[in-house]
């Protein structure tokens, strides 16, 4: 990346200035200006334990403003990592503005490390957006998800899902046993 050399100076300057709150700008004015580097250690921090959850979530934030591939994972490895609502729950709206379908299929693969708090939300959010509710049946199909779990809302969503096909599956998988 090649950017003007005060630019690197006053960056430089601003991270070393001893004052955390500057740095921490400096380091975001970084991130966003493309350094793969900087982008990286701000991703680092939401799943660094050793952190305060003040500092955690601000990273989480950041993902909204920068959104990647590796801020995806972040997300999703902070949500299996987790109890803490305070970081599970805006981890998973982050993950809801800036995810991919591929998002959700990961979701359903990391369901059984996801908290009881977020499973409830995680339906709500997989049920609600067209691109994702495939992962849900899915669930739902490999009995990963019950029927149980379901709220009147998030079934309500997947039984007028645009797909028909979806919709069909939705309802062979509420027969089967345990379904609703």
């Amino acid at each position: 990346m090649v950017r003007p050399q005060g630019c690197e100076r006053l960056l430089t300057h601003l991270a070393e200035s001893g004052n955390q709150e500057l740095s921490r700008s400096a380091e975001q004015v970084d991130a966003l200006c493309g350094n793969p580097r900087a982008q990286a250690v701000i991703l680092s921090r939401i799943t660094d334990p050793q952190l305060s959850e003040g500092e955690r979530l601000k990273s989480i934030l950041f993902t909204r403003v920068l959104p990647s591939d590796a801020a995806r994972s972040a997300l999703l490895d902070v949500m299996s990592a987790t109890n803490s609502a305070a970081l599970s729950f805006p981890a998973l709206s982050a993950l809801e503005e800036v995810g991919r379908p591929e998002s959700a299929v990961e979701l359903m693969h990391r369901w059984n490390t996801l908290s009881d708090t977020l499973k409830p939300a995680v339906i709500e959010s997989l049920a609600s957006r067209a691109d994702w509710a495939a992962a849900l049946v899915s669930g739902l199909e490999s009995r990963k998800v019950s029927a149980t779990e379901l709220s009147d809302t998030a079934l309500a969503s997947l039984r007028t899902h645009l797909n028909p096909a979806l919709q069909a599956r939705l309802k062979i998988a509420l027969q089967q046993p345990f379904g609703r």
